[in-house]
């Protein structure tokens, strides 16, 4: 969840492969030698050759600095620049609303009524049975969950009656072991759901290189596109999507001193994630319907719906249809 910030990704993984990159210098797998090793072909070595990738490691060692935007500061040259192009919502991937799903993670049941203690539980029937005026039960449903006092949980499953000197719920029967001390009834609901909402961005990183000599910028640019093209998969993975590469023309920029060269290198990140929660959403957790006085077919019988016959988003009530039981 959150904004994927495209900039800091190529960022880390920059610093992570200029690291590597000094770690080598010096042993058996020097990457400079690697990196640059057409410079010691012989059609090249007479004018560049070792002279150069020693010229190259001292830079490295001395320092390059990676900052955001464009040094003002000749004292940050040469250095790698992390600046964000124009980017654009990926429509192919674009949802009314931009919803993304429904997030639950599990949560404590909250207490309804209780601690209290019952006078029986019957195996057969699986009605547990209450003389005394305390606890008041009007606010219990089928479907909530009476806890034990070890934490064990049984669900409601109706028998609810609250008249006093004869209160009564029932869970489920046959159990051989069952502790009426310290009983609570909690809610059902044991997760907290959020909505999650998210769009995807088409999102290009330009990564300029500036040094003081057109040689230092080309290198200080190869080391650059070394780095991430090798580590795709790290920026894949990073982003969440794929990436891909490409090159502007070695140029002088307008706006840029007239000591200095530029090379740049662009990071175009296909459908880069950026998700927010919209709030937590409401749950259920029983339902009463009152649909008449008490008798099949009125208008007044008390019905109990379980919480995944709740209505639709589009039903502003559920309908239930009583009959006379045969």
């Amino acid at each position: 969840m959150g904004f994927k910030l495209s900039e800091l990704i190529v960022e880390s993984v920059l610093r992570e492969g200029m690291q590597e990159i000094l770690d080598s210098l010096g042993t058996s797998t020097d990457k400079i030698s690697d990196i640059f090793s057409q410079l010691t072909e012989s059609y090249l070595s007479r004018k560049y050759g070792q002279r150069e990738l020693d010229k190259i490691r001292d830079q490295l060692r001395k320092g390059i600095h990676i900052v955001h935007g464009y040094p003002l500061d000749d004292n940050e040259v040469p250095s790698i620049t992390l600046n964000p192009m124009p980017s654009n919502e990926a429509e192919r991937y674009a949802i009314l609303d931009d919803f993304d799903e429904d997030m639950d993670v599990e949560a404590t049941p909250v207490t309804l009524v209780g601690p209290f203690n019952a006078d029986s539980y019957d195996s057969v029937t699986g009605r547990i049975y209450l003389t005394t005026a305390n606890p008041d039960l009007s606010s219990v449903t089928t479907g909530q969950l009476l806890i034990e006092a070890d934490g064990t949980q049984h669900r409601i499953v109706g028998g609810i009656t609250n008249e006093d000197g004869n209160k009564s719920l029932m869970i489920e029967s046959g159990l051989d072991s069952f502790s009426t001390i310290n009983m609570r009834v909690a809610s059902s609901i044991t997760i907290n759901r959020e909505t999650m909402k998210s769009i995807r961005d088409v999102e290009t990183v330009a990564v300029h290189t500036l040094a003081d000599s057109a040689l230092m910028a080309k290198y200080i640019h190869t080391v650059v596109k070394y780095i991430i093209v090798s580590n795709k998969q790290k920026l894949d993975i990073r982003g969440g999507c794929l990436v891909t590469t490409t090159s502007d023309e070695f140029a002088r920029f307008p706006w840029m001193p007239d000591h200095l060269f530029s090379r740049n290198i662009n990071v175009r990140f296909s459908a880069l994630t950026h998700s927010w929660s919209d709030g937590a959403a409401d749950l259920f957790d029983g339902t009463g319907i009152q649909t008449g006085d008490g008798e099949y077919g009125s208008t007044d019988y008390a019905i109990r719906v379980e919480r995944d016959l709740y209505p639709r988003e589009c039903e502003d009530e559920l309908t239930v249809k009583t009959t006379e039981p045969e």
